[in-house]
């Protein structure tokens, strides 16, 4: 017969168990949503560059939170511009 200590140690076990199974499957699940996520210092295109702007560049700074990057071209007279887009509308090079 179990005490009470030796019944709540065992408890503990168990749910400890099911949250490393839990947080296994959740690991996996987020892999599964995040496949290649774009990262700062690689080349992009813009697909929807303004009037002017150019169509690719490299990004210096990646928002998660809002889903946008900073991305850094090369203007027509040889200067640099800084361009803010979604995510969903650059894809890598």
């Amino acid at each position: 017969m179990l005490t009470n200590n030796e019944q709540l140690i065992k408890t503990i076990v168990e749910l400890e168990i099911q949250l490393r199974e839990l947080k296994l499957e959740l690991q996996n699940n987020e892999e599964d949503n995040y496949t290649n996520p774009i990262e700062v210092g690689e080349e992009v295109i813009i697909l929807n560059p303004r009037k002017g702007q150019e169509n690719s560049g490299v990004v210096v700074k990646l928002h998660r939170r809002t889903k946008r990057a900073t991305i850094v071209t090369t203007n027509k007279r040889g200067g640099e511009e800084k361009v803010v887009r979604l995510l969903t509308n650059i894809e890598r090079k």
